[in-house]
């Protein structure tokens, strides 16, 4: 029976990765010092939530933080334009990735403006 004899650079068993990219190298060795090496490269996205097109005649503003990205939706015309039932006061797309958790597969839309 062999044993090897496994380093993982830069990291340590138990480490996490950070946000970002990290060149995983295994170097594996035996007693006779062969020595085998695996290198990958491991991604880690803070989240990633795609862009919604705007209301129809309306505007989307999209901004950033911690856990996702959230957005503001407005009427272009609020003299003449309105959302049929108010909207909430933003929208958010989480870690998970979807605008709307409870259907996480579909596709998203905005409420869309209409004349009043």
């Amino acid at each position: 029976m062999q044993t090897f004899i496994v380093k993982w650079l830069p990291l340590v068993a138990g480490d996490l990765f950070s946000y970002g990219e990290t060149t995983v190298t295994y170097v594996a060795y035996d007693a006779a010092n062969n020595t085998a090496i695996c290198t990958f490269t491991v991604y880690v996205l803070r989240f990633y939530c795609e862009k919604v097109a705007a209301p129809k005649y309306g505007l989307a503003a999209f901004s950033e933080w911690d856990y996702g990205r959230f957005a503001v939706i407005t009427c272009l015309d609020p003299m003449n334009y309105a959302f049929p039932s108010l909207p909430p006061p933003f929208y958010a797309c989480g870690r998970e990735g979807s605008w709307d958790p409870q259907h996480p597969n579909d596709p998203f839309t905005f409420p869309a403006c209409s004349r009043e």
